[in-house]
């Protein structure tokens, strides 16, 4: 439990907080692969059940988006809400791409994907508003 002469100072998303950035574009990749999962398996069946539950994960996929940008009290322009969760899908899938090649034991494609998904990762920073400048290892947490 929080001790409560600390509790605002704990609660607190500090300013250019990489913590919460890294825990909120794993969060945004993993519901987006569950999404994917839930469209996957409405395709497959073509059931109003599946159907349902694809819906509901996008609700909870899209909740999550909205409430780490309020967090971070950002407002994003334009496409970037869009472009924010298109990047955070094409790092789940060269995550995956990278899990797979590794699996075989291909260093040299598996460290490509790497780089991939780092350059994604720092364009996920970017449309958060995270600089050099602004960017802090401190955290609220």
């Amino acid at each position: 439990m929080f001790n409560k002469k600390n509790k605002d100072k704990d609660m607190k998303i500090m300013e250019g907080d990489v913590g919460f950035a890294e825990d909120s574009f794993a969060s945004m990749k993993q519901a987006i692969g569950a999404e994917e999962h839930y469209f996957g398996d409405f395709i497959i069946s073509r059931k109003k059940e599946d159907f349902e539950s694809y819906n509901h994960m996008r609700k909870i996929r899209s909740n999550l988006q909205n409430n780490v940008l309020k967090t971070l009290n950002i407002k994003l322009k334009n496409q970037g809400w869009c472009k924010m969760k298109h990047i955070c899908g094409v790092a789940m899938h060269v995550q995956e791409l990278c899990a797979r090649t590794s699996n075989f034991k291909l260093l040299e494609i598996s460290n490509l994907f790497a780089e991939i998904h780092k350059l994604l990762y720092l364009e996920y920073l970017n449309i958060l508003g995270f600089t050099e400048k602004n960017i802090s290892n401190k955290s609220g947490a």
